[in-house]
């Protein structure tokens, strides 16, 4: 039996057009995200670090991965997993639960599920699918995220052009200075700047 993951449901970037399917030999590494081993011991562990007269102390990172990585079970359930779809394993870290798999485009349509293709966009061209990734009985509940599948931008750049007055060096307005700064002194500062990034 399969189970669709939690939160893994994608629908196309708005405006976004299907190209077709995407090419079944491409080669892409995906990373699965397991669950955390003691997650709420770690929750208090935290609350104890933040008290002002807290007795817990911070831990090695090899002790962390102990205690709240993932479940070295958990990770070889992945391993067979893949092995059983014909995916490498490439990389797995118990602190960071991760296990990074590779494989080609078609390895990881069957293998959880899905429909790779490619779209186009205002922004350009990108792997993606739609509907959710779908996890076989012995993964489910074991991995929280698979990440990599999709290439789509995830964020969009907010730059903002902060020039002033003639535009030269992005200089902050005098107004937004506390008056005791509003000297030459700084006047000074912004051309020396001014002068060192020409």
């Amino acid at each position: 039996m399969v189970h669709a993951l939690t939160g893994s449901e994608r629908k196309p970037l708005k405006g976004a057009r299907s190209l077709g399917k995407a090419d079944p030999s491409e080669r892409l590494e995906v990373s699965m995200l397991l669950r955390r081993r003691a997650a709420d011991a770690l929750q208090d562990h935290i609350k104890q670090l933040n008290q002002p007269n807290g007795r817990s102390t911070s831990l090695k990172r090899e002790d962390f991965a102990k205690q709240f990585g993932a479940d070295p079970a958990d990770i070889a359930a992945v391993k067979k997993f893949a092995d059983a779809h014909g995916l490498a394993v490439v990389q797995e870290d118990l602190g960071r639960r991760t296990v990074v798999l590779a494989g080609a485009v078609a390895q990881f349509n069957r293998a959880f599920g899905v429909d790779l293709e490619q779209y186009e966009h205002e922004g350009g061209s990108y792997r993606g699918r739609q509907g959710s990734i779908h996890l076989p009985d012995e993964l489910n509940g074991k991995v929280e995220g698979v990440f990599g599948l999709d290439d789509r931008p995830q964020a969009k750049p907010h730059f903002r052009n902060r020039l002033h007055g003639n535009g030269i060096g992005g200089r902050l307005p005098t107004p937004s200075l506390p008056s005791s700064w509003r000297s030459s002194t700084i006047s000074a500062a912004v051309t020396e700047r001014e002068i060192v990034s020409a």
